[in-house]
């Protein structure tokens, strides 16, 4: 193996424990939803900017179509986001990423309806295998607090991609950095009314939110970016697939969230049908 492919391994696997971060320190936090989405868009918005400036990427696209698409995309952000964090708070880590990581299916789903394609058999086994695995993970149909938190993240999943499929276009005119940076500032900008709820958040809260918006969002998607130079996106989204995986053992080791033997199951299955999807479509990380 080649230095610079095991480098850029390195980094996509550091970036996707990273990302498992996320689900516990959102349940440490303990603060409202919305003050966590006002948070991680203002440190992720500031961070992406700063190294944009450094790196003197331009923020400039062609037409002013291309800029109310990505404004669009933004939008997406800010909402996707929303949704997770509002799962993970509903329901377990583990719950909430397994809902959230069906998007591969929802991707394969899509896009045949978005570009008139057909829709492959692979994406209807996939199907049955993932509402199988849901099954399992939430066995009870009764509208409780799991199955509700497990709703939010395949609403989540959906917005994932919505998302994914929309940028498809753009990353080949752009820089993939100059698109994350102005959708940050979009999806800040969003949000930015809700500063003026009433919030009662500690200075170690505002740390927390920092470190959830530098360390756990904008930092994972700069390694994503740089080890995609090295090896192919198709392998990256396999690396990226194992966050469920890292956000359900640190849940175990720093919240005490031990999933029972039905989710694991049902957590592997859908993990197992998602990544399938993602290597046999080749589809591209997104930003969690």
């Amino acid at each position: 193996m080649k230095d610079p492919e095991k480098q850029s391994l390195i980094l996509a696997h550091t970036s996707a424990l990273l990302l498992g971060f996320i689900g516990p320190v959102i349940k440490i936090l303990n603060a409202p939803t919305e003050a966590i989405l006002f948070g991680r868009s203002l440190f992720e918005a500031i961070t992406l900017l700063f190294v944009c400036i450094v790196a003197k990427r331009s923020l400039r696209f062609d037409s002013p179509r291309d800029y109310a698409a990505l404004a669009f995309l933004g939008l997406l952000q800010a909402a996707q986001w929303y949704t997770f964090i509002f799962a993970v708070q509903l329901t377990s880590v583990a719950a909430a990423l397994i809902a959230t990581f069906t998007f591969p299916l929802w991707v394969a789903l899509l896009e045949p309806l978005l570009f008139k394609e057909r829709i492959r058999k692979s994406s209807i086994v996939t199907a049955l295998a993932i509402v199988l695995g849901l099954y399992w993970t939430a066995p009870r149909f009764d509208w409780n607090r799991t199955t509700e938190g497990m709703a939010w993240g395949l609403l989540s999943a959906i917005l994932i991609a919505s998302a994914m499929l929309l940028t498809r276009k753009y990353v080949r005119k752009y820089s993939s950095l100059s698109i994350s940076m102005y959708k940050g500032i979009i999806a800040f900008a969003a949000v930015s009314p809700v500063m003026f709820l009433d919030w009662k958040l500690e200075s170690m809260d505002w740390a927390r939110l920092a470190f959830l918006g530098v360390f756990l969002t904008a930092l994972p998607y700069l390694l994503i970016t740089i080890s995609m130079r090295s090896i192919s996106a198709g392998r990256v989204s396999a690396i990226i697939s194992l966050e469920p995986i890292y956000g359900t053992i640190l849940a175990a080791v720093l919240l005490s969230e031990i999933p029972g033997p039905w989710t694991i199951a049902g957590g592997l299955l859908v993990l197992g049908a998602g990544l399938f999807q993602t290597l046999y479509n080749r589809t591209t990380p997104v930003e969690i």
